[in-house]
């Protein structure tokens, strides 16, 4: 599985559950407890998560140079 299979998998988990659960079925830590009229922490957490993937997918998809030593050591013994 890539990189971007994964992120489209982990996507379509988080938009199946709504946010308004997110809030109800999580268990609170002290430090995410809120008030009735506070933004729930973890819907927070939620919607960036859903944010982040679909800016991240949005992306076009970047090609890595492949690092090889011996190209190094030989361009470095070249700039000599």
């Amino acid at each position: 599985m890539t990189d971007k299979e994964a992120m489209k998998l982990a996507l379509e988990a988080l938009e199946a559950v709504g946010a308004e659960f997110v809030c109800q079925a999580t268990h609170h830590n002290k430090k995410d407890q809120h008030g009735g009229l506070g933004d729930c922490p973890n819907q927070v957490k939620h919607k960036k998560a859903i944010t982040a993937l679909k800016e991240r997918l949005a992306q076009p998809e970047q090609e890595h140079p492949v690092y090889s030593p011996f190209i190094s050591c030989e361009l470095w013994r070249l700039s000599k």
